[in-house]
């Protein structure tokens, strides 16, 4: 169960942190706040998938985490990069690109182990 949580969070992190020193985000405080905000919203929406998968199924729950949770996370990160950091792009965009990255990883990760 660890395992099941704490393997997307470090990939999250890891995949999230390279595409926002690509996009420009160099310095610790903006890399730490991309770290804190992963921390908050990456175990909620893999929790909402997990349960997603086993009440509804894999292929219903894959869809769903998709197409309504995704987006909501894109939506809430976006709010705490707006209040809180001075990003390279639009704060929306930015969250967009990073979970897009982390998304494509994900699913890379999961077609590779």
């Amino acid at each position: 169960m660890i395992r099941t949580l704490f393997e997307p969070l470090i990939l999250t992190v890891i995949l999230e942190a390279a595409g926002a020193y690509v996009l420009g985000v160099r310095d610790l405080k903006r890399q730490y706040l991309i770290l804190l905000v992963n921390c908050i919203t990456n175990p909620l929406l893999v929790c909402a998938s997990l349960l997603t998968m086993h009440f509804m199924g894999v292929q219903s729950g894959m869809l769903i985490t998709y197409v309504l949770f995704e987006p909501i996370v894109v939506i809430a990160e976006y709010l705490m990069y707006q209040k809180k950091m001075d990003a390279p792009v639009h704060p929306l965009i930015f969250s967009a690109l990073l979970n897009m990255i982390s998304i494509c990883g994900g699913v890379l990760w999961r077609s590779l182990f």
